[in-house]
């Protein structure tokens, strides 16, 4: 139950190659509860704003998981800005963001 998400139609995604700035072996992509362990909040928290698109999630059949780098980069945002960021109007900039490097 907990990694059920609505069923609706998935945003079309152009893959791209990850960089090779991480260590081998390193972890892109973590559970819901090591995310939201990461971030102090709870596992239900986390996933309900996965679910609503308000955090970017990666579904892989029926498992859930949180790009390490979506988190590196809402950490970096807060530390940048100087200010409180709301997560889901940062994930709905970051989502337009792409959208527009998509077309440009």
């Amino acid at each position: 139950m907990h990694d059920q998400v609505s069923k609706q139609a998935a945003p079309v995604v152009k893959l791209q190659r990850a960089g090779r700035e991480r260590h081998p072996g390193a972890k892109l992509a973590v559970t819901i509860a090591e995310a939201a362990d990461q971030l102090s909040v709870s596992y239900q928290t986390l996933w309900r704003a996965i679910r609503d698109g308000e955090f970017p999630g990666i579904k892989i059949r029926g498992r859930i998981l949180v790009p390490i780098k979506a988190i590196e980069l809402l950490l970096e945002s807060v530390t940048t800005s100087g200010q409180l960021v709301d997560v889901a109007d940062w994930t709905a900039t970051w989502q337009a963001e792409a959208t527009v490097a998509e077309v440009v």
